[in-house]
């Protein structure tokens, strides 16, 4: 094979996934062009090599992992990323040191570059902790922030590494938003997928307190129904059976059986799509499951 070949295939790979180990990027390179000749392991060892003495790829040492937001034991890893990668992460670190101090006009126009630019460069795990913070600053800036979190979390399965702090904030923010919920629907969805990635109870909580409001209930059932918290709803079944067992009582007052007996049938529903989430997971089930993002 060509080495030109090889080259321009090191390089779309590093595009696509970067940082990358190098052991990794060699194995992903084999199995694209399995069976043909001239693409042995030695053969793409050998490109990449002459891609860093040319700087067209850029080594990353374990020494450095953590500016990349690298999390990896073995000191004996190497990461290959391409230049490009190195400037865009050196960008977004400067403009990230504004979150700490500025008020939500600064907030926004960093969150507007990074919505520019994170569908190609995401944000690594050292990175996304400088914006947990924000989350507790005004509810106009938060549901960025969420989204910019949720949005990693479930495309690019990238996470903070102060995922307690992560958690810790999200909880804030639903009781924050708890009596002005109308305005804030998508980020109480968000919140609670964030939490059922790491099979969180707070989702049911948060469940039972929205139930004190049967019009709140009807409206954010959808994200209770979620693949994402569909484990936790069913792993916390009997914390709501017996929520719900008192409401199922016949009441004197009909108005007030009436209510109980809706909100006793939109949580059964949520507990049954759960169930039968986990009985008869789908073929993308992984998607919503395979998160090892608990420690």
């Amino acid at each position: 094979m060509n080495e030109s070949i090889i080259e321009t295939e090191i390089i779309n790979i590093l595009t696509q996934t970067s940082p990358i180990r190098t052991t990794e990027l060699v194995r992903k390179a084999r199995e694209k062009h399995s069976g043909e000749m001239g693409c042995s392991n030695a053969t793409i060892y050998r490109r990449i090599h002459q891609l860093k003495k040319q700087k067209k790829i850029l080594e990353i040492r374990f020494s450095e992992c953590k500016i990349y937001g690298i999390n990896d034991p073995d000191k004996r890893a190497h990461y290959l990323i391409l230049p490009e990668f190195d400037a865009q992460r050196q960008h977004i670190d400067e403009i990230l040191k504004l979150l700490k101090n500025g008020d939500n006009s600064v907030v926004i126009a960093v969150f507007d570059e990074l919505d520019r630019y994170t569908p190609r460069y995401p944000l690594n795990p050292s990175q996304l902790d400088k914006i947990v913070p924000v989350l507790k600053k005004d509810l106009d800036v938060v549901y960025r922030t969420v989204r910019i979190l949720h949005s990693h979390l479930t495309r690019f399965r990238i996470a903070p590494i102060d995922k307690k702090s992560l958690l810790e904030n999200i909880k804030g923010i639903l009781e924050k938003i708890d009596s002005n919920y109308t305005e804030n629907l998508n980020t109480e969805g968000y919140c609670l997928e964030i939490l059922g990635m790491w099979n969180d109870p707070y989702v049911v909580e948060q469940l039972k307190k929205d139930a004190r409001d049967l019009e709140k209930l009807k409206k954010v059932k959808p994200y209770y129904e979620s693949p994402f918290v569909a484990k936790v709803i069913d792993k916390e079944r009997t914390a709501l059976f017996y929520f719900l067992l008192p409401l199922r009582k016949s009441q004197d007052d009909q108005i007030i059986t009436n209510k109980n007996r809706s909100i006793v049938g939109i949580i059964s529903d949520i507990q049954s799509r759960a169930a039968n989430f986990v009985m008869y997971p789908p073929r993308d089930a992984e998607l919503y499951t395979s998160f090892d993002l608990i420690e």
